[in-house]
């Protein structure tokens, strides 16, 4: 069984540069995707912040959520972490 740690409390607000991968597919409003792009971050409560703005802002589901995206890359683009769907971070 693989079981993932969720990422909480002070380790979100840490100051360290990432990267989130940010990209959705709106199959029900006539297709329109945003195309997939990383996004800077100086934190990765700011990383969810961003994600969650983009989430909300384009009324994205989960099944619209494309691969990869909520990836949370390193200033090395050594993948760290994952957002899922509904903001919650979790560790690689």
């Amino acid at each position: 069984m693989n079981t993932r740690t969720e990422i909480t409390g002070d380790a979100l607000y840490a100051a360290q540069q990432v990267r989130i991968n940010i990209g959705w597919t709106a199959n029900d409003c006539g297709g329109e995707t945003i195309k997939t792009h990383f996004v800077k971050a100086a934190s990765l409560i700011e990383a969810v912040r961003t994600f969650n703005d983009v989430r909300n802002k384009g009324g994205y589901g989960a099944r619209d959520q494309r691969k990869n995206c909520g990836d949370v890359l390193d200033a090395n683009g050594k993948k760290i972490a994952e957002v899922s769907y509904n903001g919650r971070v979790w560790a690689i």
